[in-house]
């Protein structure tokens, strides 16, 4: 929303953080946590981490699991 020099900022800042890209994403490593419970929990109005994509990292994990959609909630 804030436009690329934004963007790049934050890039800059999670690879400062020491985050990676390179290292495999939520939904193909959320089901080896089973049987520990999991809940994600995102804003209905979230553009950055969507519902669809919560939707898929709770389809992937195992039980138990809880999915939470805050209505009117954005990112953060």
């Amino acid at each position: 929303a804030k436009g690329r020099a934004a963007q790049w900022g934050a890039l800059v800042g999670d690879r400062l953080g020491g985050m990676r890209f390179d290292e495999p994403q939520p939904v193909a490593v959320v089901g080896r946590i089973a049987p520990r419970p999991v809940l994600i929990l995102t804003g209905a109005a979230d553009s950055t981490v969507t519902p669809a994509m919560a939707r898929a990292v709770y389809a992937a994990a195992g039980e138990p699991k809880r999915l939470w959609l805050v209505e009117g909630a954005r990112h953060g």
